[in-house]
């Protein structure tokens, strides 16, 4: 992967991926940018990159093996949701998914920071199991073509050695202060009752993953549980069952969260203008906006349309 760019260049200037499995913020804006903008026209925000690779753990010892730390990427989201400077948050995201500890922190960090900031996830081929609760939660969610999405819900694997060490002629003794505290100790036949137990927490897991996807996507309970069996689908597939709300390659996608917040923020100065008009109700400038009001709602509806 060229380490520069890797073919991703947001209208506002060059973005430097620098690495893509950092969960780090990179800026796409006219101080991130300085000097490299290619005669091209900032729009005078900041987005927020945040990049998702590989597979999902709280650590930062993941990051060597190629994955993302949900502690390192949960604090670039805050800050970025926090920084004045910044006008959005975009999410680029190619996991498998990951282990449970450190997924809902990093969930609820990017549902909070869309409270406050257009918040967009871009799957670039691959948003799994943990990677999907956690992009889940962006306001937008799009896919390139070939991507695959889904695989909503919890697993939990564990080896019953006590035959290996049966035979090597070791027998393994536990003592514990609960009936429960020895479960799936090494050498140690596994009880029904102790995975009776281990199904129950990751029932429970289950059922917080399909919670944050409700609200995440705003799906209904059953539609989402009707997704966790575990499948994944193509992102077209994604578009139909609602986990995807579009279909389009990262620039694209990245165009679309920028657009969407000039429009906001043209949105909004346009709303200042209209209330300091109408604080002057007299003024030269407000009594040509009424005109220019009333000619557009005649060319909208006709004559008729105008009354008295």
């Amino acid at each position: 992967m060229d380490t520069k760019t890797d073919g991703f260049t947001p209208p506002t200037g060059e973005l430097w991926l620098i690495d893509w499995n950092r969960a780090v913020r990179y800026f796409a804006g006219p101080d991130a940018v300085k000097g490299r903008t290619g005669g091209a026209k900032p729009s005078g925000g900041r987005t927020a990159v945040v990049g998702l690779g590989g597979p999902l753990a709280k650590g930062d010892w993941i990051e060597p093996w190629g994955g993302t730390s949900t502690l390192v990427a949960q604090a670039a989201i805050e800050k970025a949701a926090a920084d004045p400077d910044v006008d959005s948050i975009f999410l680029l995201v190619d996991s498998p998914g990951g282990e449970v500890a450190g997924t809902e922190e990093l969930a609820n960090a990017v549902y909070a920071a869309r409270q406050v900031k257009p918040t967009h996830a871009h799957v670039d081929d691959l948003t799994a199991s943990a990677a999907l609760w956690v992009a889940g939660q962006a306001d937008t969610m799009t896919a390139n073509a070939t991507a695959e999405v889904g695989s909503v819900g919890v697993v939990a694997m564990v080896a019953d050695d006590s035959e290996f060490w049966k035979e090597a002629g070791v027998k393994f003794h536990v003592i514990s202060t609960g009936a429960r505290k020895g479960d799936f100790a090494m050498g140690v036949p596994i009880e029904k009752d102790a995975l009776k137990a281990l199904q129950g927490r990751v029932d429970e897991l289950g059922e917080q993953f399909q919670v944050a996807l409700v609200r995440g996507r705003g799906l209904s309970a059953e539609a989402i549980k009707t997704l966790s069996d575990g499948r994944v689908v193509s992102a077209e597939a994604g578009v139909d069952l609602g986990l995807v709300d579009g279909i389009m390659g990262r620039q694209d996608a990245f165009n679309a969260l920028r657009g969407r917040v000039d429009g906001i923020a043209a949105h909004a100065k346009e709303a200042a203008r209209r209330q300091a008009l109408a604080e002057k109700p007299g003024s030269r400038e407000a009594i040509i906006q009424r005109s220019k009001d009333l000619l557009a709602r005649y060319q909208r509806t006709g004559r008729d349309g105008l009354g008295v």
